[in-house]
């Protein structure tokens, strides 16, 4: 095509790259740089974390002398980018007066924790809530994407933003950019076959485009999170998208364009990722040759093309065509659609309770909500075998729910169906006529006016079938009365000297409204009810929406099933329009057929499991762990198909690495397996009252005395009015969440008659009610464990002998962690059997702060019995439970002991390694349900040879400044109210140590502010340092060991060489240890020590090995020599 002419356009490109490729294929290429022809002027000043004042800059940062960006701390990692940003943002808010902040972060969560932190710190500089801040990221739609761009506050706006805001947005108002320099961006791994989005460095073209959003319009100020040495370690250009997916689908698009050769396809990259990207050419030419999608010649087939109109990769496609010909399309679109998001970011075992996951989990709740909240959601796996039985679990669960059949019509629906399309309810589809009663039609007012039922109606109800069981009869208008009895509604209506009776399928009010869907669907909404009218095959059905209500009430993700099951429609739509077939219900016999053909397609998929904490998966090409939310019993030898799997951070051999985990685990096929195991949650809801009866050598419940109570979505701080308007609160989670009736359903009381139970207690009873705790699996059958104490009595009891200040005896049940960070609750009881949840924050002092690591090692206390302090009760008299006077005594205890020693030591365990500030966190155990956490500082050599769970002796001193700080911005009056001798300067507190609870009983400060001075008082008080670790104590004088030389040791007053530093392994621990000059080998030749070269593999006598210690000798190869 000699007359095209194609134009590339980038502000970043690569052009002597581009020019090379396209010169190579014999095409003339000219080039036009505006940057050279516009003479651009670059109008800002950049700033790199660690770096002084800036030459020529006059922003807040280079007026303050002296100082250095980050005050000399190393650059964040990705954990604290919520912290660093927020303590940035206010320096930028509380050192200038106008001008918007443009901060670049990598991802929902992080973007949500930074503006969180942000919202609680600005308040001291920010009383009358002019600055906006704007969370924003792909989530949210392009349409609320583009809101949120527009937003301004009154004075200034903060933009917290992914990469999405890098291009094609023009903010004038910005006048400072943050960079973190941390993007997720899509990776593909060949080996594992894994597609990931984890978070990683930016190139540095990336980070130049982010610089650019400022400086345009006028003077702008850039702050990066990240060093200049580090910025020129970034890649140059961000690595093409093409080497970091599956082909396939690109394979098939180059086909489809009819370039046959793509082998040898010319591709612009480095020549690494060039040799990477042909074998995985090479293993995708094999994939779709084998599924069918190209033929023996290479051309791309029918079923190839289909791939483009369908939104997966193409062994989902293959497996969609192959459920499309064993009819089971609908369980497989279900599956795939709610597994993953578009990005294919995971929405089940480590996405299950990530903003875009199925369940929702707010760590902020009470131990309480949380405790309640996890037993629905144990209840709704429990008797599903794999990830795949629980999406379509779900899936079931929430179309029931949101199409619950009320009646139908039939006939001519065509007028129904033009009076929906104008907005309107008709009058024959909300009522149906019953009958009509003739005679003294004024006694019947009189008596429908004293709200009593007449008994000819009694009698008309009863004749026809309906018998009225509770009715409340109201007045609507002039002869016109409605009977609300249980969940049916009558319409009484005098016409012609008749009284005519209908019933009200449709209790509308007047604020109705209709709004349609499709052609075949209609929404009428109610005030909080939501109906769908409904055309299929000639009829009209009419079903009640008890979705959301569904979802509300078992804490699932409203908003990510319904737009799942969208996507699953359209997809099998697709299928349809081809089959000419009707949309079905899903049926759960057809799961065992998807398994089937998973195992057919996704044959390099088949992982055999072992291990036991955590348990891994493994086959000859790769490995990982399970998700400890995938579904399912898993076990040691366990073979499973593994669907999905993401790349995620966690403790493997006592460090912290980035590893392969299970995200979508299906088992094979097994006869045997009754579908209705997983649905005996929905029949007998957790919370419910119900008959317990002795049946053989166990029990069984058969009937529900009493619905469950409601589920009080509770937070861990007092809510104020102000927190409502910042949306404090999830607005997935109402604040009350109730169990309606409707969601029983008739067809699961006929298919779940009954299910086995066991006391909770273990004892045996006879027939007695009973509450349902939890559902477990027990034997392969869902079990219901059950309680026969009535909690309320139990608490008036406790309420009538204890007050505030007693202590109460309570065996340490279960320590539970959330989905995500580290925070959790502790599940407790009574030796009565009352059932008490404790926060974490109550059992030891450790800084109670939004996103930080909280509440370590306590796991141990688990089968303890403790007596607590009862700290307060509740408003339901429930009592909350602490265990800090205990805690608070044990340091007073060591403060003492170490003011007459000088120094008090410890042994703990290492529970976090911080490697930025080079601390780790010790948690030491005292007996008693006492346990202490000290941050301690090591050095930055020593970090790498560090195990989280590692033993550490510690020795402890007290610091030697007289106060400790906090950064707490105040108001005016929090200010004057100050405690005396305490001081306030730039947003900082500063307060004694070792503070007593009623130190700061007047201070007019938040609760959250007071409780965090309280702990921080003790929690500084000493410092410390590791004096002996366990792999140390291992050797002994004399063994033999081997060890890698890592790098060679100098004097500091000059270059002379002092010995080598090695790596010796011990058991599973890598340790440091140092050979001595002249302990190394004597070299006649050069009449010297030989000394070794970095990477050399040396045999090495141990000569001391003692606290942290360890000195080390070249062995001689022969004996006497040396």
């Amino acid at each position: 095509y000699p007359h095209l002419r194609v134009v590339i356009s980038s502000a970043t490109i690569d052009i002597e790259e581009f020019k090379e490729a396209f010169e190579a294929e014999g095409i003339s290429v000219g080039i036009l740089d505006l940057s050279e022809t516009l003479d651009e002027v670059v109008n800002y000043k950049v700033h790199f974390w660690g770096d002084g004042a800036v030459e020529g800059c006059d922003c807040w940062f280079c007026q303050r002398k002296g100082m250095k960006l980050g005050g000399g701390a190393k650059p964040p990692t990705e954990d604290q980018l919520p912290e660093v940003v927020a303590d940035l943002v206010i320096e930028i808010l509380k050192g200038t007066d106008a001008g918007g902040i443009l901060v670049f972060l990598p991802g929902e969560e992080i973007i949500e924790n930074a503006k969180a932190l942000i919202e609680e710190q600005k308040k001291g500089i920010d009383p009358g809530d002019e600055i906006l801040i704007v969370p924003i990221y792909r989530r949210l739609g392009e349409d609320e994407v583009a809101k949120r761009f527009d937003r301004r506050g009154e004075k200034r706006r903060v933009l917290l933003t992914t990469d999405i805001a890098e291009t094609s947005h023009t903010l004038g108002d910005i006048v400072y950019v943050v960079d973190s320099g941390y993007v997720k961006e899509s990776q593909w791994d060949p080996k594992t076959q894994i597609a990931s989005l984890p978070i990683v460095r930016c190139s540095q073209a990336r980070c130049k485009q982010r610089w650019g959003r400022v400086g345009r319009e006028q003077k702008g100020y850039a702050y990066y999170l990240y060093t200049r040495t580090q910025f020129e370690e970034f890649e140059a250009q961000t690595s093409p998208e093409i080497f970091r997916s599956p082909l396939e689908d690109v394979i098939l698009n180059l086909k489809a364009a009819g370039i046959r050769d793509v082998e040898n396809f010319g591709l612009i990259g480095e020549a690494r990722e060039k040799e990477e990207v042909k074998s995985e050419i090479g293993r995708a030419l094999k994939a779709i040759k084998e599924e069918g999608f190209v033929d023996e010649r290479g051309n791309v087939t029918e079923k190839g093309l289909e791939l483009f109109y369908v939104p997966f990769s193409a062994p989902e496609k293959a497996l969609l065509d192959l459920a499309d010909e064993q009819n089971c399309l609908v369980e497989a679109a279900t599956a795939l659609s709610m597994m993953k998001t578009e990005e294919g970011e995971p929405r089940t075992g480590p996405g299950l309770y990530s903003p875009q996951g199925l369940l929702l989990w707010d760590s902020r709740w009470t131990a309480r909500t949380k405790r309640d909240v996890w037993r629905v959601h144990q209840a709704l796996k429990v008797g599903c075998r794999d990830d795949l039985d629980f999406v379509v679990k779900l899936a079931i669960c929430f179309l029931k729910a949101k199409y619950r059949h009320i009646f139908s019509i039939e006939g001519d629906i065509s007028g129904f169906e033009g009076e929906l399309d104008r907005g309107i309810v008709s009058e024959r589809l909300r009522n149906s006529y019953l009958f009509s009663i003739e005679g003294d039609i004024e006694r019947f007012e009189a008596e429908f006016n004293r709200r009593k039922v007449p008994d000819e109606l009694w009698k008309s109800f009863k004749e026809r079938g309906s018998p009225l069981k509770r009715p409340r009869i109201r007045k609507l208008a002039k002869g016109e009365w409605l009977i609300e009895d249980e969940d049916k509604f009558y319409l009484l209506r005098k016409e012609d000297d008749r009284l005519n009776a209908y019933e009200n399928r449709l209790p509308l009010s007047k604020e109705a409204e209709v709004e349609k869907v499709n052609e075949t669907e209609w929404l009428v909404r109610d005030r909080d009810r939501i109906y769908i009218v409904k055309r299929e095959i000639g009829k009209l059905h009419i079903y009640r929406n008890l979705a959301k209500e569904w979802a509300d009430r078992h804490f699932v993700n409203y908003e990510v099933l319904e737009a799942a099951l969208a996507k699953r429609d359209e997809l099998i739509e697709i299928y349809r329009i081809k089959t000419r077939e009707e949309v079905r219900e899903i049926r759960l016999e057809l799961l065992d057929r998807v398994r089937a053909l998973m195992a057919t397609v996704l044959t390099d998929r088949t992982v055999k499991l072992k291990g036991e904490d955590p348990l891994f998966y493994e086959n000859e090409r790769y490995g990982g762990i399970i998700s400890e939310y995938c579904v399912g019993n898993w076990s040691e030898g366990d073979r499973a198909i593994l669907v999905m799997s993401a790349k995620e951070r966690r403790v493997l051999e006592g460090r912290i690495r980035l590893i392969p985990v299970a995200a979508f685990m299906v088992r094979f096929p097994e006869e045997g397996w009754h579908e209705e195991r997983m649905f005996a949650d929905q029949r007998f809801p957790v919370g419910s009252w119900v008959s317990v009866r002795r049946e053989g050598d166990g029990y069984l419940i058969s009937d529900i005395v009493q619905p469950p109570p409601p589920i009080d979505v509770a937070y861990k701080r007092k809510l104020t009015f102000g927190m409502l308007l910042e949306d404090f609160l999830r607005v997935d989670c109402p604040p009350t969440v109730y169990f309606k009736e409707e969601l029983l359903d008739d067809e699961l009381r006929r298919m779940i008659p009954q299910a086995r139970v066991v006391w909770i207690d273990g004892r045996d009873r006879e027939h007695e009610e009973a509450r349902i705790v939890e559902w477990k699996e027990m034997d392969g059958e869902p079990c219901a464990v059950v309680a026969p104490i009535d909690e309320l009595m139990l608490l008036a009891e406790l309420r009538g002998e204890k007050r505030r200040g007693d202590k109460l005896a309570v065996r340490i049940e279960r320590v539970m962690r959330d989905p995500y960070g580290r925070r959790g609750w502790i599940l407790s009881r009574t030796r009565e059997g009352l059932e008490i949840p404790i926060e974490m924050r109550d059992m030891a002092i450790s800084l109670w702060e939004p996103f930080k690591i909280f509440g370590y090692s306590l796991e141990e206390l688990e089968g303890e019995w403790l007596e607590l302090h009862i700290r307060d009760f509740d408003l339901m008299g429930r009592p909350k439970l602490s265990n800090l006077a205990r805690v608070i005594q044990d340091l007073e205890e060591i403060r003492k002991e170490t003011r007459e020693r000088g120094e008090f030591q410890i042994e703990g365990r290492i529970e976090d390694i911080k490697e930025a500030e080079k601390k780790v966190v010790v948690a030491c155990h005292r007996g008693l349900g006492v346990v202490h956490f000290f941050e301690v500082g090591v050095h930055e050599w020593e970090i790498p040879y560090l195990h989280i769970g590692e033993k550490v002796k510690l020795s402890l001193s007290l610091r030697e400044d007289e106060s400790v700080y906090r950064y707490h911005p105040l108001l005016n009056y929090e200010i004057e109210s100050l405690p005396e001798g305490w001081k306030y300067n730039e947003g900082k507190i500063f307060f004694p140590y070792c503070l007593k609870e009623s130190a700061a009983e007047e201070w007019e400060a938040p609760e959250e502010v007071l409780e965090d001075v309280y702990r921080s008082s003790w929690h500084y008080l000493f410092q410390g340092k590791i004096i002996s670790r366990e792999p140390y104590a291992v050797l002994k004088e004399g063994d033999r060991v081997q060890g890698k030389v890592v790098e060679k040791m100098r004097y500091k007053d000059s270059d002379r060489i002092a010995g080598v530093r090695v790596e010796v392994k011990v058991k599973n621990f890598l340790i440091p240890g140092f050979v001595p000059l002249r302990e190394l080998k004597w070299s006649e030749e050069e009449g010297f020590w030989r000394i070794p070269e970095e990477d050399d593999v040396l045999d090495l006598e141990v000569l001391s090995s003692k606290g942290t210690e360890l000195i080390l000798r070249e062995r001689a190869d022969r004996e006497g020599e040396g």
